[in-house]
C-alpha cells in the first residue's frame, strides 16, 4: 500500500465485517479478529490516499475505527421524490402516468433504491415473460404480489409496508394496466 499513497482512493466496502466491536473474549477466534482490527487501525491511520468504508452496520464497528474516519455521511433511504425518479428510471422501457407513478412512489415507502429496482425489474419480467409462460397478468394486484414474494428486502432489514405480509394490494388496480411500452399507447 506504501506505492499508492496519495495517488488513489480505497474502498472498504462492509468495512464492519473486520472492523466490528473488540471482544474481551479470550477464544482464538476473538483474539485473531482483535488484532486483525488493530493492524487495520494502524493501517488506516498511517494512509495518505483517500480513505472511504461503506457499512449497513455503524452500531457493530469498534469506536476506534470509527475516530479514525474524519466525516460519516449517512445515505438515508430514498425520499418521495427520490423514490419517484428512482421507479420511472428502472420502469423504463415502459411508461407509467404520472399517477401511477406517485402511487407507487406512495406504496414503496421505505424501501430501499436496490428494492426499488428489483420491483421494477420483476414487474417488467413478468409483464415480458408471463404471456409466454401462459400465466395470466389482468390485474397488477396479483402480479405485484408474485413480484414482491421474490424480490424482499434482506432479513436483517425491517420490510417496508407493501412488503409485509397482507399488504393491501387494492390500491394497484386503478393503474393503467399492463404497462405499455413508451410511445405505443
Amino acid at each position: 500500500m506504501k506505492e499508492a499513497d496519495g495517488r488513489c482512493v480505497v474502498l472498504l466496502d462492509e468495512i464492519d465485517s473486520i472492523g466490528s466491536r473488540r471482544s474481551n473474549d479470550d477464544q482464538a477466534c476473538a483474539r485473531e479478529m482483535n488484532s486483525t482490527l488493530n493492524t487495520l487501525l494502524r493501517y488506516v491511520e498511517s494512509f495518505n490516499g483517500i480513505l472511504v468504508a461503506a457499512t449497513n452496520r455503524e452500531d457493530a464497528l469498534d469506536p476506534a475505527l470509527w475516530r479514525r474516519f474524519g466525516m460519516q455521511i449517512p445515505v438515508l433511504l430514498p425520499s418521495d421524490n427520490e423514490r419517484y425518479a428512482i421507479i420511472c428510471r428502472y420502469a423504463a422501457p415502459f411508461s407509467l402516468t404520472d399517477e401511477d407513478a406517485e402511487l407507487l412512489t406512495d406504496l414503496t415507502y421505505g424501501a430501499s433504491p436496490a428494492l426499488l429496482r428489483g420491483l421494477m425489474e420483476g414487474l417488467k419480467r413478468a409483464i415480458v415473460l408471463s404471456p409466454r409462460l401462459r400465466r395470466d397478468i389482468s390485474r397488477p394486484d396479483l402480479v405485484f404480489a408474485t413480484v414482491l414474494s421474490a424480490v424482499r428486502p434482506p432479513p436483517e432489514f425491517e420490510a417496508p409496508p407493501l412488503w409485509e405480509k397482507g399488504a393491501d394490494l387494492s390500491r394497484l388496480s386503478s393503474m393503467a394496466w399492463p404497462l405499455v411500452r413508451g410511445g405505443q399507447e
